[in-house]
């Protein structure tokens, strides 16, 4: 909620946010890690918003298509990619203006 205040500089405060909560995720976690393909994407938010996870190789290539999931707070995405060669990808969440990394190795 904005509160527009009517004092000379005219400013305007936010009443609904934390002002120590610089972020929205609260979790974001991948289980298990090490895995063999088959894993967990945990995703919690403080506010409901939607979320897109990439996964990327460490030669910047993405093997699958972004998966896109819309406006909740808590989400569990299960993969199985048995496909996936082994190595270190990075899973990276984009929601609402801001982004995580998390590193994953596959055996």
């Amino acid at each position: 909620t904005l509160d527009r205040s009517s004092a000379a500089s005219d400013v305007y405060k936010r009443q609904d946010i934390d002002p120590t909560r610089t972020s929205n995720i609260k979790e974001f976690t991948i289980v298990p890690n090490p895995n063999n393909g088959e894993y967990k994407v945990i995703v919690k938010l403080y506010e409901e918003a939607d979320i897109k996870l990439r996964i990327i190789d460490m030669v910047s290539h993405e093997p699958f298509a972004p998966v896109l999931r819309n406006r909740s707070v808590n989400y569990e995405i299960p993969f199985n990619q048995p496909n996936l060669t082994a190595g270190t990808y990075l899973i990276i969440l984009e929601t609402k203006g801001e982004s995580q990394v998390k590193k994953m190795i596959v055996n």
